[in-house]
This record gives C-alpha cells, structure tokens and sequence, in this order.
C-alpha cells in the first residue's frame, strides 16, 4: 500500500514554478521532469525505502533521458545523489506536505503496530479501566469524542508499539503524546486512585461492549451520573419558596385560616349577642307556606310600586330629564290622524313627518331622501381645494 500524498495544489506550488526555471521555461520538459519524480515516489513509498531509489528504477522511467532529467530534479532541489552501503543512488526530497510528501518507514511501521493493538481483545479496555480519562502524564481530563483540541484523548505507547501490553500502553491527551513523539522528556504519573477515579459516558460504553470485558466479568459506570428532573424542579420549586418567604416576612407570619380549627360557640350569657336575648315579637314573621301564592301575586305591584318610586327620584334629581318620555317603560301610542288641541289653543302637528311621501320608510321633511330617518335641514358640503375660507 503506497503511503503518497500528492498534494491539490502541487501545480501551483513554488516548487513546480522552480522545476519550470530549472528547464528554461520549457514546459515540455517540466511535465517530464515532474511525471518522472512522482513514479519515483509511488515506488519508494509502496517499497518503504524512505525516499532513496536506484538508478536502475530512473532508467525504467525515464529510458534514454536519465541523465537529463535527473539535472534537472537536482537543480530545483528536488533530488540528490548520495553513496548507501558503497552504491550510489537518488535521494527524493519529498518532505512538503502540500507538494509530494512520503511517509517513513518507521511511521508506517508505527501505525501498522498501533493499529494491531486496536485488534487485540481486550488490550485498550483494559488500558481505560485502569487510567480512567486522565492523562497519565499532565493529570488531566481527556475527551475521546474530541479529535482535534488539546484535550482529545489517544493510547501513548512507552516502546512505540512494540510488543504491547496493558503496562506499555497509557492513556494521554493529544498535547502530551505530541511533545514526546518531539522528543520531549515527561515524567510518568501513577495510574489515578478509585476516588479521583474518571469514567466517562463513551469510555463506559466501549468498556461494557468489549467482548473480553464482558466474558471476565469486567463492568464500569459513570463516576458523576446526571440529576433526574424530577428532582431538579422540586429543588427549583423549593428555592422559590424561600425567596417568597424572604421577600414577604409578613406573608410568612399570617395565619392559615383554611387549616385554623373551627372555635366553639360561647356558652355564657354574657358572650351571647343581643339579638339573641331579643322578644320573637321585634322580628317580622316569615309568610307561611300556605300564603306563599298570596306574596307571589303581590310581588309584581311591589315591583311596579319601586319602580315608579326610582322613575320620581330620577325625576327630582334631574327635571330636564324627566321631561323626556320613556319609551322603554311607557307602551307606544298610536299617532293621530288629526291634529289636537293644547291648552295653549295652536295647533300640534307631527314635526318631521310628511304623511304623502312615498319611500320605503318614514319620510323626513328637509332631509331631502325617503326613508333615511333622520330631519333637519340638509348639511351643504364642503369643496375641495379651499382650505382657511380664501379663494386661491
């Protein structure tokens, strides 16, 4: 399997624009030079030879144009010839991650290794059992669902994978395995007590899944489980009481008359009111039932009696109103056909009615419609265009 990047802007890449000076701007040349590096990449990768390949491999390339073409990839940096083991051969400079870059033979060695360890039954369960999510080498929480902060979870290795097993293998944060794949120096943490012990949810799942866990009877759980919501709103409901309580002292001290129990009558005579001491005879008596059709029948003149009353104090308060007929109370009359006397001896006419108009309603005098209701003397409207009574 080649382990080859080529990278997606590589034709645009400084490094194609000096491989282009290097043939004098011949382009021709250029594409031949930049073809014949990446077969001579492809191959060292694929073979894991770190970037060195033999003459003999340009010669399958390139036939009859090694020489030059080889000028050319060292003139633009891109190759070099060295003596390995008494024999000369090229070196590629592939380094740039963003132009042709091949991975070593060590890395892919590494990850060939650490990828073995994923398929071990039972190695990296085991690994999180005991160190939990903590970093045995900064002591702090890791996050295996984070893949790119500084505190996503990886498996450090203290022998770069070789030979691995639970007392090689320790959980470490992305920083801290990064310093020391630098070659930076750390002092190694004792694994975590059961107390200051860290599960979390996806380090719980992938224990409790693991085939090997589950025939050794190995079962982990949260070390800091989520609060119900029941429980959360009787708290939120029991700080909302305090606060009212807090807020309204004088709320708090009033008695609860619902639960009060109820207080004896008062037995003495001097306790009793007075009315109670009082002869049957100062009090109304009741209608029997056998009267009860007796007051039924009187009780519409009582009421026409109160009303009349409540029509004279209307009447006294206010005599411009009393003048005025009610028409909710008083029937409707006919109105006469012929005119009447008053004692002023003129005539009284209807006003506002003329009995030979035809419409569809009463007709109104000086309304100048039929049927509209309404009298008086027609409102001339007003034209546009003159505002402030002047003529413009």
């Amino acid at each position: 399997m080649p382990w080859l990047r080529l990278g997606d802007n590589a034709t645009t890449h400084p490094l194609m624009s000096k491989l282009l000076v290097a043939t004098k701007l011949d382009h021709q040349e250029k594409n031949e030079a930049f073809g014949v590096l990446v077969q001579l990449a492809t191959v060292s990768a694929g073979h894991l030879t770190d970037s060195i390949v033999e003459y003999g491999l340009l010669a399958q390339v390139s036939p009859g144009r090694e020489r030059e073409v080889l000028n050319i990839l060292k003139k633009a940096g891109l190759a070099t010839e060295e003596e390995v083991d008494e024999r000369s051969v090229i070196r590629l400079v592939l380094d740039d991650e963003e132009f042709i870059h091949a991975k070593r033979r060590e890395e892919v060695e590494t990850d060939r290794r650490r990828a073995r360890d994923k398929r071990t039954p039972g190695l990296l369960a085991q690994v999180r059992v005991r160190d939990g999510d903590s970093c045995r080498w900064c002591a702090k929480s890791v996050s295996w669902t984070n893949r790119s902060g500084y505190r996503a979870a990886t498996y450090d290795s203290l022998t770069s994978h070789k030979d691995s097993t639970v007392d090689t293998l320790v959980v470490a944060c992305k920083t801290c395995n990064t310093k020391r794949g630098n070659g930076e120096k750390l002092n190694l943490l004792p694994p975590p007590s059961p107390e200051r012990m860290i599960y979390g949810q996806e380090t719980v799942d992938f224990v409790n899944r693991d085939k090997w866990c589950q025939d050794h009877g190995i079962h982990i759980q949260l070390t800091q489980p989520t609060l119900p919501l029941e429980e959360g709103q009787a708290a939120a409901a029991t700080r909302q009481q305090q606060e009212e309580k807090a807020a309204a002292p004088e709320a708090v001290a009033a008695p609860d008359h619902r639960a009060a129990p109820r207080q004896a009558a008062p037995t003495s005579d001097e306790d009793e009111p007075a009315w109670l001491r009082q002869p049957s005879s100062d009090f109304v008596s009741r209608p029997t039932p056998a009267a009860a059709p007796e007051a039924a029948a009187a009780r519409p003149t009582d009421e026409a009696a109160a009303a009349t009353r409540q029509q004279q104090d209307e009447k006294a308060a206010a005599p411009e109103a009393a003048a005025a007929p009610d028409h909710r109370a008083a029937p409707r009359q006919a109105a006469p056909d012929t005119p009447t006397e008053g004692d002023d001896n003129e005539t009284v006419t209807e006003l506002g009615r003329d009995p030979g108009r035809s419409g569809d309603g009463p007709g109104n005098v000086g309304s100048g419609r039929d049927g509209s209701g309404r009298a008086g003397q027609v409102r001339k409207r007003r034209r546009r265009g003159k505002r402030g009574g002047k003529n413009k």
